[in-house]
């Protein structure tokens, strides 16, 4: 089995070049992995709603880090498979200090449940697309790597 971790930036929901450029790279990773691979993505605007509409159209296996600590199916029904934080652990508002570091916890998520997959034989993979800042982009990076998760990492004008 595969595993692959898809990270990007919202700010591909910028422009609709950032948006094409984003999803033709996305096709080209699905179309190479697996047909068991598990692909495993947040909830977030931009590199993430990309992500899991190609997942859809691709009929994909994927599981969805959604903000509010569940684990769901990447298909229209977003079947709820799981939970990666306890609902108590949620902040309910962004006025909870809790919730500027929420998403990067939810990203830690990913990776442990990437790394969870390794342990169990899969090999792991991760793909960011990263524009401009994308300071949450570039901190999943650092963590899947850390953790000896391979990252390719793709910014506007590479070649596919």
């Amino acid at each position: 089995m595969h595993c692959e971790l898809f990270t990007g930036a919202r700010s591909i929901d910028d422009t609709e070049a950032s948006r094409a450029w984003a999803r033709a790279i996305v096709r080209e990773v699905l179309a190479s992995l697996p047909p068991d691979a598990l692909v495993i993505v947040g909830d977030a605007a931009g590199a993430d709603r990309i992500v899991r509409s190609e997942v859809m159209l691709a009929g994909r296996n994927g599981e969805e880090y959604a903000l509010d600590g569940t684990v769901r199916t990447v298909d229209p029904l977003r079947i709820v498979v799981g939970r990666w934080a306890p609902h108590a652990d949620v902040p309910t508002s962004n006025r909870d200090p809790r919730w500027k570091s929420w998403p990067l916890r939810r990203n830690d998520a990913m990776r442990d449940a990437a790394v969870r997959k390794r342990i169990l034989g899969a090999t792991v993979h991760a793909t960011a697309l990263v524009v401009g800042e994308a300071r949450g982009t570039r901190y999943t990076c650092d963590v899947c790597e850390r953790a000896g998760i391979s990252v390719t990492r793709y910014e506007p004008g590479d070649a596919l």
